[in-house]
């Protein structure tokens, strides 16, 4: 059985919700699971991750996902 995933790297600067630093939002959608955002902060290869809720970030994700 396949996953369908998809990636979106918006490229787009936000203020992270968790760590209140500023970093890059990505957007991924899975099948069955929904979407899912996450921050990515500094440059390759120092690069960290956090999960953030979608709510937090609605008028950006809209942008790039038709619901």
């Amino acid at each position: 059985m396949e996953r369908k995933s998809k990636f979106i790297n918006t490229k787009i600067e936000v203020i992270c919700s968790k760590c209140k630093m500023p970093g890059r939002l990505a957007i991924r959608l899975r099948q069955n699971i929904g979407i899912e955002c996450y921050i990515y902060h500094g440059k390759w290869p120092l690069i960290s991750k956090h999960s953030v809720s979608c709510n937090d970030y609605k008028d950006i994700v809209d942008k790039f996902i038709k619901r």
